[in-house]
């Protein structure tokens, strides 16, 4: 961040101060929290991803660019829902909760994960990725989890040990199902297998076997990019 000119550091200060009409809080806590934000383009990077989260996210939109710079900045004219009173449930207050969301590729991250997320019912977007009312919104931190590493294998597990199998004790069928959102994406595998009262040996096995699968399989990648669902055999 040091090595970033001061006009280049100050109107990225000025730009996120203007957010929600002036959140004076949230470019210190990317400053301290994600640094690595303010080497981003605001026009290529920052804005386009500031714009996608407030749909997920169902919040305010971010201050619009004049001519693809800061210099001038209009805020829409959207008037704020009279139901968003808490903190989180405005753009800056779901940045300020995990500010390294803005760190993460729009394409190469945050998309596939919310096509996940939607695609699995945890959440409900519609066709241009506007969240639907009075259903779950994927907080920032859950965003950055990791899709290949984490989600799909435990989604993939779950759902495996949902349906009658020759390889999962009679105990494991019974109880699994698809995990929680907050099981799903924060807890250790310990915790993960413990919750489900699955085996953990045999999940270990599980996400090492199919990991490298599930991120190269080419249905998977036409799954992402069409939106069919998974397929669970």
């Amino acid at each position: 961040i040091l090595g970033l000119s001061l006009s280049n550091l100050e109107q990225k200060v000025h730009y996120f101060s203007t957010i929600d009409h002036g959140c004076k809080e949230l470019a210190a806590r990317i400053a301290v929290r994600s640094p690595a934000v303010y080497s981003l383009s605001l026009s290529e990077n920052l804005y386009p991803t500031l714009n996608f989260l407030s749909k997920i996210w169902g919040v305010e939109k971010p201050p619009s660019l004049v001519n693809g710079t800061s210099n001038l900045l209009t805020v829409d004219s959207f008037e704020r829902k009279q139901q968003n009173n808490s903190r989180l449930e405005t753009l800056s207050g779901m940045l300020l909760e995990y500010p390294g969301i803005l760190t993460l590729s729009l394409e190469g991250n945050i998309q596939p994960t919310l096509r996940f997320f939607n695609q699995t019912g945890y959440t409900m977007l519609d066709e241009d990725w506007n969240v639907l009312e009075n259903v779950t919104r994927i907080r920032g931190r859950y965003i950055a989890a990791s899709l290949f590493g984490r989600l799909l294998p435990r989604y993939h597990y779950a759902t495996i040990m949902k349906q009658p199998s020759s390889t999962g004790s009679q105990e494991e069928e019974e109880f699994a199902q698809s995990p929680s959102l907050h099981i799903l994406v924060s807890c250790t595998d310990e915790d993960f297998c413990a919750q489900k009262n699955l085996n953990l040996t045999n999940y270990t096995a599980f996400r090492k076997q199919e990991s490298s699968r599930l991120k190269f399989s080419s249905q998977f990648d036409t799954w992402l990019q069409t939106g069919r669902a998974i397929d669970k055999q």
